[in-house]
């Protein structure tokens, strides 16, 4: 597929009046496709060294150079604008936009880079892994895998060209990238791009810009179930990055209407996604593979073989052709299954398999923790007891806290050691930094 088959299939499906904006400016579909000519153009004039580095940021501009660079076939890494945690040698010329187009391209700065480490591939994208568990990986794709995924993801989304679709995740990461804008811009719906939003700003998105579908996060979905209003403008939401338990999941049915929970990963793009029940129009809250993707769950953990996955990551050729996504879940391949956290954020305590992430679930139920994040803590007679690393600003003592948890968690589950921070260490991509709590408080409750 090139800009011109895109072109074509925007002509054919009369979305050219549809519309592409941000927080800066709205263009229609017929002026982006102009645009991006002009960034073709652009690229195939210059000179650069690849694979080069893309520093992407949330708009229209961003948006229309990445089109450009996926269909003139260069060889590039996507990288969020504030990326520090990757080794800048690894890869040649560095190119950066501003988010406002300007006569003579002014917008636009490529930087040489003196050193690359790395050989340049024809057709292979890059993405780095969020390395909230350890070193950020960089993952290899081909273009036309990326193109048949998100393809793949309209098998069972229902969008189409009259669908106005609100993106807030980021599109340098594969959820905003597969998940949301491809599918989005394959079938020529409007788009409105932002980030950093609160429950303000959202409101003044859903003013400005009426959306019917949004794709969100279940942190974001659960701070806007804290609105009161029930949000009748949505033909369904996608959610989708972290674990969504069931009670959320039915609260945000109610609010939003239907609700599509998404599981995938930046090297497999999307693997499963929740299907409309035959009764009604609600949405399964487990969720069952895509077409040609084959999935097996063995010792509550998820391997994926997948027709449109990554090749490999960078400096290491091989993987298996069953992908270990380092995932638990509950349920089977066939009827569907709850994904309940990362085989490393979990423990076996009394011959209980916990998953943190449910666990850290129910412990924000407590109205006075915001967020909170578990680490294993020394072993006992009954396995590792839990730590919880709480996110709060309230004045009650640990033992307090750790007692009033005690009224609705299990015991074996309850945390034998309560830890008040007011606020824990994030990423750049706002995930709690899991590595670096581990680092200062795993095994250390004594």
């Amino acid at each position: 597929m090139n800009v011109l088959d895109l072109l074509e299939q925007w002509k054919q499906s009369d979305t050219f009046n549809n519309t592409l904006s941000d927080d800066h400016q709205v263009i229609s579909y017929q002026e982006a496709y102009l645009r991006i000519s002009v960034y073709s153009d652009w690229l195939a004039s210059n000179s650069f060294t690849q694979p080069m580095a893309f520093y992407c940021a949330q708009s229209i501009e961003h948006l229309l150079m990445l089109i450009a660079l996926m269909f003139n076939e260069v060889n590039f890494v996507l990288l969020p604008v504030k990326s520090t945690d990757v080794d800048k040698e690894l890869f040649a010329d560095q190119l950066t936009l501003k988010p406002h187009f300007c006569d003579m391209l002014r917008h636009i700065q490529l930087t040489k880079q003196a050193q690359c480490k790395t050989v340049a591939t024809p057709g292979r994208i890059y993405f780095k892994t969020s390395g909230s568990l350890g070193t950020p990986k960089l993952v290899v794709h081909q273009r036309h895998n990326l193109i048949a995924n998100s393809r793949n993801v309209l098998t069972r989304l229902p969008l189409n060209a009259s669908s106005r679709v609100l993106i807030p995740v980021p599109m340098h990461h594969m959820y905003g990238f597969g998940a949301a804008l491809w599918p989005c811009l394959l079938v020529g719906a409007s788009i409105h791009l932002t980030s950093n939003l609160n429950i303000l700003r959202f409101k003044a998105v859903e003013r400005q810009f009426a959306p019917t579908v949004a794709y969100l996060t279940p942190s974001t979905v659960g701070a806007l179930l804290l609105r009161s209003c029930k949000s009748s403008q949505y033909e369904f939401i996608v959610s989708a990055g972290d674990c969504f338990d069931r009670q959320t999941f039915q609260q945000a049915q109610t609010k939003f209407g239907r609700v599509f929970n998404l599981y995938g990963s930046t090297e497999l793009g999307v693997v499963a996604i929740g299907e409309i029940q035959s009764k009604g129009e609600a949405v399964d809250d487990c969720v069952t593979a895509l077409p040609g993707v084959k999935i097996k769950i063995e010792s509550e953990q998820i391997a994926v073989k997948h027709p449109f996955g990554f090749d490999f990551y960078l400096y290491q050729q091989t993987r298996d052709v069953f992908f270990n996504t380092g995932d638990l879940a509950r349920g089977d391949e066939i009827t569907g299954f709850s994904v309940i956290g990362r085989a490393k954020l979990s423990i076996n305590r009394e011959g209980r398999l916990i998953a943190f992430s449910e666990l850290e679930s129910q412990i924000k139920q407590h109205q006075h923790i915001q967020d909170v994040a578990l680490v294993k803590g020394r072993k006992d007679s009954k396995g590792h007891t839990i730590v919880a690393i709480v996110e709060s600003t309230t004045e009650l003592a640990p033992d307090e806290l750790r007692r009033q948890l005690g009224k609705f968690l299990p015991r074996y589950a309850t945390p034998s050691k309560i830890i008040i921070e007011p606020q824990l260490p994030r990423l750049v991509s706002g995930k709690i930094n899991r590595k670096q709590i581990a680092l200062h408080y795993e095994e250390t409750e004594f």
